[in-house]
């Protein structure tokens, strides 16, 4: 027969209602804390199996400590001026980098290396100040032989602490050489002294000492002090050969081993050998013009031995302005008490002369002999004719014009 139809849906049924929450068990006791361990030692090593350096296990973005087993002793990492300051602690290995702080620190105790820095024109601001620098150079400062071994002194960390220093060792000779250039110039150091040895090895060039203060002595056992430029007092040194400035004081000689003797640098003139000057006779001569173009030798500012090359010469009164002897150049006559002189006369006398003793002339009785009387001498005498006359060029300027009395020699005819 035919299926029936599906009956109506079934009315849901009321939900149960849900049962009693249980109640918590009670907290359990809370266990006892273990005693901390031991603090342990160890080291930490390099592992050069995997890696040829080791780098402290720090943050690069945080500051950090590693503490050594010594509470004072720690290696102390800041990553904003990328220093590692080591306290108490002793690096055996190489440090690339510098080196600051005011804890003493010993380079290279294994050797007691320190490595060079190559460089042949050094200026101040080649390192940076408070420094010192080490290595090969030039020097003369100028990339070129000889060369040398160098110290670059920076010692202060500013311009108030003076100039900086580099000092360098010839190494091709004994030298040593000491430049200064103002603080942190970026100019080649150029301005030096050289340094020289008590000994004079390997020494060359002159060499100037200067003494200032008290008195100093110069002593030598095994050879002769020399000295080709000396400065004395205030005096800087002149050239070779020279002393100059301040006085010198000699219980003995003062010698010269060549032809030169004693000169006025200021003045220009001195006193030398008169061999040496081409003198045939004396010891010493004049050298160069002298006062007033004279060569001489003063007596207390009044009297002067003095002449002119190739002109004349005698001795000078400058108190009373007048000659006491003269001579001319290349003759046979003099003036007395003055510079007039005449050819037809030996001595000319300028004034009037006096004698407490006698004056032998020619004509003197003792001075003749064969003597026989003239006969009519006195006849002979009145046939001469007397004159006034005036002389031509007399050489007394103010007897020029004045009148004489005597005869004509050529009228004399006995």
């Amino acid at each position: 027969g035919y299926i029936g139809a599906d009956g109506a849906q079934g009315v849901q049924g009321t939900a149960g209602t849900n049962g009693t929450i249980g109640v918590n068990g009670a907290q359990g006791v809370q266990g006892v804390q273990g005693t901390t361990g031991a603090a342990g030692s160890g080291t930490i090593t390099d592992d050069t199996t995997t890696n040829s350096t080791y780098y402290p296990v720090f943050a690069t973005a945080t500051t950090g400590t590693l503490n050594a087993s010594v509470s004072s002793s720690k290696a102390t990492w800041n990553p904003s001026t990328g220093l590692l300051t080591l306290t108490g602690l002793t690096v055996t290995n190489t440090i690339t980098g510098n080196i600051s702080g005011t804890a003493s620190y010993t380079i290279g105790t294994s050797g007691g290396a320190v490595q060079s820095w190559d460089n042949r024109t050094i200026t101040p601001s080649a390192m940076s100040a408070g420094r010192m620098g080490f290595g090969f150079t030039s020097f003369n400062n100028n990339n070129t032989s000889p060369y040398a071994d160098y110290f670059h002194l920076r010692s202060y960390t500013d311009a108030s602490g003076g100039n900086d220093n580099l000092v360098v060792f010839n190494k091709s000779s004994i030298g040593m050489r000491i430049y200064q250039r103002a603080f942190g110039n970026a100019t080649a150091y150029s301005s030096y002294k050289d340094v020289a040895w008590t000994d004079g090895t390997n020494a060359s060039g002159s060499w100037g000492i200067s003494i200032t203060g008290s008195a100093a002595t110069f002593t030598s056992t095994s050879q002769n002090s020399q000295f080709n430029s000396i400065g004395v007092g205030t005096a800087a040194s002149g050239t070779a050969g020279r002393i100059n400035g301040g006085q010198i004081y000699a219980s003995d000689w003062l010698r010269t081993t060549g032809d030169t003797g004693l000169y006025f640098e200021s003045k220009g003139y001195g006193l030398w050998s008169a061999g040496s000057a081409g003198a045939s006779y004396g010891n010493a001569s004049t050298y160069g013009a002298g006062v007033g173009s004279w060569q001489g030798w003063n007596i207390t500012n009044d009297f002067t031995w003095m002449g002119r090359d190739n002109t004349d010469c005698g001795l000078y009164d400058s108190s009373s302005g007048h000659w006491i002897i003269y001579s001319p150049y290349n003759t046979s006559y003099i003036g007395l008490n003055s510079s007039s002189t005449s050819a037809s006369y030996s001595v000319y006398l300028s004034g009037s002369l006096y004698t407490t003793s006698t004056i032998t002339e020619a004509s003197d009785k003792r001075k003749k002999k064969d003597i026989v009387t003239i006969d009519g001498a006195l006849a002979k005498v009145n046939q001469l004719r007397g004159v006034y006359y005036s002389k031509i060029d007399n050489p007394v300027k103010n007897l020029q014009d004045k009148r004489e009395m005597g005869v004509i020699a050529q009228e004399v005819d006995l």
